[in-house]
């Protein structure tokens, strides 16, 4: 459960990216959709249909700071979410979103890259945990962490003890009729 939940909530990601990158594309003229045999001038001529303004362009999106991506995430970030460098770079204490390495951080900049934002045009900051969903204003446009339910809603995430005196073991050899014997 647990290693599924960010895979999950990266392909939510990836559609939402493939909503806006893909959604910037014009209708095929009819001239191009029909084959002919003799040759066309139509290729010359510009096309009637203006193509639509992508609601994802750089120029579009409502950012913290003016043409610069802000991404947030938890500190420590962890392996093989983030990267762990020979040397410590300040502020992460573990991990380090910055270089782009480890499954999010990769992510993260394949995202902004789609978006048009250069690698120098991203800036990472810390977000805790908990201010990463809480409600009002963020100082982050986007917000990469792992997020899974607590224990307390999801009893099926915890583990099962497989000792002798185990409730579950227990009630398994009552049940069968060959421990009777």
């Amino acid at each position: 459960m647990r290693r599924t939940l960010p895979v999950i909530g990266l392909l939510l990601a990836s559609l939402t990216l493939g909503a806006c990158v893909g959604g910037a594309g014009t209708t095929p003229s009819p001239s191009s959709a029909a084959p002919s045999v003799a040759p066309s001038t139509a290729a010359s001529v510009a096309p009637s249909v203006a193509p639509s303004a992508n609601p994802c362009a750089k120029d579009t999106l409502k950012l913290t700071a003016a043409g610069r991506l802000t991404i947030g995430t938890d500190n420590p970030a962890y392996p093989p979410y983030y990267d762990i460098p020979a040397a410590a770079t300040k502020p992460w204490e573990l991990g380090d979103p910055t270089d782009g390495k480890g499954f999010e951080s990769a992510f993260a900049y394949a995202l902004a890259d789609k978006l048009g934002f250069a690698k120098t045009d991203v800036v990472w900051i810390v977000v805790p945990f908990d201010n990463a969903y809480a409600p009002g204003t963020k100082k982050f446009d986007i917000d990469v962490n792992q997020i899974g339910p607590p224990r307390s809603t999801c009893p099926t995430a915890t583990t099962r003890s497989t000792s002798r005196s185990s409730p579950s073991r227990r009630t398994s050899s009552r049940r069968s009729p060959r421990s009777r014997q």
